[in-house]
């Protein structure tokens, strides 16, 4: 790239580079979850691996941009170091133990792959499941500590005395 390509032009070109990760990698999974074809648990896997690399680049950029930037170090070289020094974080922490959202993501993938073949009935819910409504024991019921029970008590009748 040329030095004296304007920071407007810099931007988009670095934000066009993002955005065609996030393509690639949509049609990478879109190419996985085929029906018809058998795909491999490794490969969603791995992108979903990807996802989560890319969402936290993602993360990492929306938090860069919350900090207030100096005149001094305002360049293309310094937007350019900074998006690969937050890609290399994002890979080295979802290759790790990563923010969780690799397993969730393959969970996901894997149960509509699953479905898409046939493996698996897809989940249906029916007219007569009614909602379950939950109620906290009377204070009697409560079993447990009878000190806490005992307090429990004072502040009911503290609001019983206060009323007229």
């Amino acid at each position: 790239m040329d030095l004296l390509t304007p920071l407007g032009t810099q931007s988009k070109i670095l934000t066009d580079m993002r955005e065609g990760r996030m393509i690639d990698l949509k049609n990478r999974v879109d190419g996985l979850l085929t029906p018809g074809q058998h795909s491999k648990k490794a490969e969603l896997r791995k992108a979903a691996g990807q996802f989560e690399s890319l969402m936290t680049d993602y993360l990492l950029k929306s938090m860069r941009q919350t900090v207030p930037r100096s005149d001094l170090t305002n360049s293309f070289a310094t937007d350019m170091y900074q998006q690969m020094l937050d890609e290399e974080i994002s890979k080295s922490v979802s290759k790790n133990k990563g923010l969780g959202m690799t397993q969730m993501i393959f969970q996901e993938l894997s149960r509509k792959d699953d479905i898409a073949r046939g493996k698996m009935k897809a989940p249906t819910v029916g007219q007569d499941a009614a909602p379950k409504y939950y109620s906290l024991p009377a204070l009697d019921a409560v079993k447990g500590n009878e000190g806490v029970r005992n307090e429990v008590a004072k502040f009911y009748d503290l609001g019983r005395e206060k009323r007229p």
